[in-house]
């Protein structure tokens, strides 16, 4: 990634089963089978998501496949969030993203309910 004018590498980490942090680092590219995508559009019970609908496909995705991480350094993208990680951490208890985490929690919600853990 590119920061302050230089480029740095940004490795990303392996994906863990179950894991259920809906801001997961996979980097910015990702490589979805066609008809897993189109099966998960067809969903009758999909929610409809403002916020949360990367991360909804994302558990889906944990439920009817894997996820396989690339571990590879394939692209190269400019970094638009330059706040440090520390400052990154805790958007989740901002006032401002209400909204946003109500919706990650009801889609984590749904998953746990999919997978038989509530």
């Amino acid at each position: 990634k590119m920061v302050e004018g230089k480029m740095e590498k940004h490795p990303v980490i392996d994906y863990q089963s179950g894991s259920l942090r809906d801001d997961f680092d996979f980097g910015s590219l990702w490589c979805i089978k066609a008809q897993a995508l189109a099966d998960y559009i067809a969903q009758p019970d999909r929610e409809e998501y403002q916020f949360a609908a990367l991360y909804d496909l994302r558990l889906y995705l944990s439920r009817v496949g894997e996820i396989f991480h690339l571990n590879e350094f394939l692209y190269s993208e400019a970094e638009l969030d330059t706040r440090k990680s520390g400052e990154k951490q805790f958007d989740y208890v901002n006032p401002r993203n209400r909204e946003v985490q109500i919706e990650m929690e009801k889609a984590c919600t749904q998953h746990l309910g999919k997978v038989g853990a509530l």
